[in-house]
């Protein structure tokens, strides 16, 4: 875990970090300008071409304790033709199989996007609006001008909210009791309607005609309020949203997973000098604020493009990637690891470099593994033994390298910011990583199963 980097280029690369963060945009229009509608060549992901874009390209869900499955949704895209385009999100797991689902959500755009479009300038977009381990609620954006004598907008919102461990859509009447209690706080939340005209529309609506409107009224949820389409006439925008606080809504049935932590994961990538690329992943929620963490992150994301030698950043070609190790409704596990090339005198001088971090999202503050286990000499012991066993003889070399007293101070000093050493949290154990010689790749891993050191658990 190299601490130690040039101040010039982290500065310039922290720099463009933060502009990023206060810039970022997670609806990026399609670059490609291919005509086919084939999905093998028309959907691409988003891609980063300058330091001062940010495109989404993948959003993580975190699940509910008691359902410890993680997805990415990436976004996918098809270009009709020029101003005629379609972006979709593509769930992803190497744990559970989504192809229902992804079936499902492509089957809902295909009903979208109706053929008598096709004469027309079409922008289908989406947001996701919640995600948890056990449902997806996502919001399509569908906009396009009628190829009439006199052209006009319209605009359309197509909530889809699926069930992910059935892959079906539910109802609003399948989570909420739509009666006059409903209607009530439908009224008293009329003021979060974005244009005064169709409020004033609504408010003067008779509860017959809104409980006649609301009963199939498209809706999404998100993790403090509900949010419900009704019509209004297409002078004001076609349709009105009206966002409800949970709390507000007598007789409801909200399930669990309204209760569970509600918080994204979205994947950036900043390209710089086209020869750095830094990829780091970047919180939001609507009940809390992460831009501490987010600032943190991004910084430690940085730091891990090696510029030991004073050269010019044209000399350096560098990628930083990460993987989220672990993550629940409280902790999240996150390493970083950067390969760098540095190119002078006609000579490649490759490094790589590895960093963690452990974070307790319910302060935003940085865990220490001598919080959550007894580190000691009987603790670095079990240590070497498990790493004996392993099968990587890098691994076996580094640790048995150590005496018992060694491996301790390390350890003491794990989370220290000069440390060369880290860890993180896996779903099956606790993961180490040590400086090794440049010959083994700078540092090597190894993962040790908690129930092997469950003794030691604080």
């Amino acid at each position: 875990m190299r601490k130690k980097f040039n101040a010039r280029l982290s500065g310039f690369i922290i720099l463009s970090l933060i502009l990023l963060l206060t810039s970022c945009n997670n609806n990026s229009k399609p670059v490609s300008n291919d005509e086919s509608v084939s999905e093998a060549s028309a959907e691409s992901e988003a891609s980063t071409t300058d330091v001062s874009s940010d495109n989404t390209t993948s959003e993580t869900s975190v699940a509910e304790e008691s359902t410890p499955i993680s997805y990415t949704v990436t976004q996918k895209e098809i270009i009709i033709k020029p101003d005629t385009y379609i972006v979709y999100p593509y769930l992803q797991s190497d744990k559970a199989d989504y192809s229902a689902v992804n079936a499902l959500i492509k089957s809902r755009m295909d009903e979208a996007f109706i053929g008598g479009f096709v004469d027309a300038d079409v922008k289908l977009n989406y947001d996701i609006k919640m995600s948890s381990g056990n449902i997806l609620c996502i919001g399509l954006d569908l906009y396009y001008f009628e190829n009439t004598t006199m052209p006009h907008p319209i605009c359309t919102f197509i909530p889809l909210n699926i069930d992910l461990q059935d892959a079906k859509e539910f109802e609003l009447t399948d989570t909420f009791t739509i009666d006059e209690g409903f209607i009530a706080a439908f009224r008293n939340s009329l003021d979060s309607v974005e244009l005064p005209e169709a409020e004033q529309y609504l408010s003067e609506l008779s509860d017959e005609e809104l409980l006649s409107d609301l009963e199939y009224a498209d809706f999404y949820m998100s993790g403090t309020k509900l949010g419900v389409s009704v019509f209004v006439p297409h002078m004001m925008h076609d349709y009105a949203i009206v966002e409800i606080e949970y709390d507000e809504i007598p007789h409801s049935n909200p399930p669990a997973f309204i209760e569970a932590t509600d918080y994204t994961i979205t994947e950036n990538k900043v390209l710089i000098n086209n020869n750095i690329t830094i990829k780091y992943p970047e919180f939001s929620s609507e009940t809390q604020d992460f831009f501490s963490l987010n600032m943190w992150v991004h910084m430690l994301a940085a730091e891990l493009v090696d510029t030991n030698l004073d050269i010019n950043l044209d000399g350096i070609t560098a990628n930083v990637d990460y993987q989220i190790a672990y993550m629940t409704d409280d902790i999240i596990s996150i390493v970083f690891e950067g390969n760098t090339e540095v190119n002078s005198m006609n000579m490649t001088f490759p490094f790589h470099d590895i960093d963690t971090s452990n974070i307790d999202l319910s302060t935003e503050n940085q865990l220490d593994l001598v919080e959550i286990y007894t580190v000691n000499k009987s603790f670095a012991t079990k240590l070497k033994e498990a790493a004996a066993a392993s099968d990587d003889e890098n691994v076996k070399y580094i640790l048995g390298s150590m005496t018992d007293t060694n491996l301790l101070e390390k350890l003491n000093e794990i989370d220290t910011y000069d440390s060369e050493n880290c860890w993180y949290l896996t779903e099956t154990g606790l993961g180490l990583s040590f400086e090794a010689t440049r010959s083994m790749g700078d540092y090597v891993k190894f993962e040790i199963p908690y129930e092997e050191i469950e003794e030691f658990l604080k």
